[in-house]
């Protein structure tokens, strides 16, 4: 592939040149408007986003980090508690349980979609475990039937981690309104970005949704009124939680708002790609994703496998101009900040395995035909024979 085919692994300026009106439109709506803060544009994202998924509630938050926060702590959860989760994964999922104050505990990986395997979150579970921290990766929905089941049966709250699956559905239905709570990440390299941070928590429960919102405001808080006869007044407030200030910006609000509309045409593409990649590699000894039945993967990651010299792979393709991606790795189980946990190589034998030989492709909705083209074609040159 010629050098002057060069192909980043992210492009935020093409989509902002796609639709440079729309955005422009709605940032100069919130300047002009003069309320930077506390206005209509959270809510009516909110809203929005809320409909687009088919749930009664989101509440937006300063990033998807903060939203896993929350979400823990409308659970309840906290000292003594164990969340279980997946170690190939962002440090923000580990993060945030020990945020709350409850204990990790790493469960292996279904080696197609890269997520929880049911089977050995079942066979892992302990009487601490409380809840299961489900992350949707690189836009694949993980097996929520199978898990609810091993929830059910181990009482589990199930936590949905949408970070990087927005508009992945699994018949039919989105992803982040199966468990109690689902968290989006808003950051700039999602699918759904804005700019800045951001994130958003989703749930059917209108106590968990009034609850986020209290704890976006750095506190719960009931009102105080007196009553004499028929006049009622306000007297002041009783705290009741501690909380941090993590709400969403009105001028980050109004891009999502301008972006929203375009979401399910940006996914299509991102699905033509992924089908443009695999008729290009078919036959390369390479292992590129997959899409179980029932499934609809959006393809912010598409992610692939190289059995040997995975290093010397990427090395290649950067030498003809193509940007990959390294996703988690190592995993989270064997990386210093958790030496404490005593995490071991052998721990999680599917997850080591994969993340010894995956890398990601550039795939996003402003590539060219061209650029896909080459990216398979500079591929092909690079993986050994």
């Amino acid at each position: 592939m010629p050098r002057f085919l060069r192909v980043p692994f992210y492009d935020h300026a093409a989509e902002y040149r796609e639709i440079r009106d729309a955005v422009d439109d709605a940032i100069r709506r919130v300047l002009e408007s003069g309320r930077y803060e506390q206005a209509d544009e959270v809510e009516r994202f909110e809203s929005e986003f809320a409909s687009y998924l088919g749930t009664s509630h989101a509440v937006t938050t300063g990033s998807c980090t903060d939203a896993m926060v929350r979400a823990l702590r409308c659970l309840d959860l906290g000292p003594g508690d164990q969340v279980a989760t997946a170690a190939n994964t962002d440090i923000a999922c580990t993060a945030a349980i020990h945020r709350v104050g409850a204990d990790v505990l790493f469960v292996d990986i279904d080696e197609e979609t890269h997520s929880i395997d049911p089977e050995d979150l079942a066979a892992r579970v302990t009487p601490r475990t409380r809840a299961v921290l489900v992350v949707h990766m690189y836009g694949h929905p993980a097996d929520l039937a199978a898990i609810g089941r091993v929830a059910t049966r181990y009482d589990l709250r199930v936590v949905e981690d949408c970070a990087v699956a927005v508009g992945a559905t699994l018949s039919g239905r989105h992803v982040g309104t199966f468990g109690e709570i689902g968290c989006f990440s808003h950051a700039p390299s999602k699918i759904l970005g804005t700019i800045g941070d951001g994130g958003t928590l989703t749930t059917s429960d209108p106590r968990i949704a009034d609850r986020a919102r209290h704890l976006n405001l750095y506190r719960q808080m009931q009102d105080l009124w007196s009553h004499d006869g028929d006049v009622r007044i306000h007297t002041g407030f009783r705290l009741v939680e501690e909380g941090t200030r993590s709400r969403m910006v009105e001028i980050g609000a109004a891009v999502l708002r301008a972006k929203l509309p375009y979401l399910e045409e940006w996914i299509e593409v991102r699905r033509r790609m992924a089908d443009a990649y695999r008729e290009r590699l078919a036959g390369l000894d390479v292992i590129l994703p997959s899409e179980r039945p029932g499934a609809r993967h959006v393809y912010r990651n598409f992610v692939v496998r190289v059995p040997s010299d995975r290093d010397g792979v990427r090395r290649r393709l950067a030498e003809q101009g193509v940007e990959t991606g390294m996703h988690y790795v190592p995993p989270l189980h064997l990386q210093p900040v958790y030496e404490r946990l005593g995490g071991r190589l052998g721990d999680l034998p599917v997850t080591e395995r994969v993340a010894g030989d995956i890398f990601g492709l550039p795939i996003y909705p402003q590539l060219s035909a061209e650029q896909v083209d080459g990216v398979a074609e500079a591929l092909r040159r690079a993986v050994p024979v």
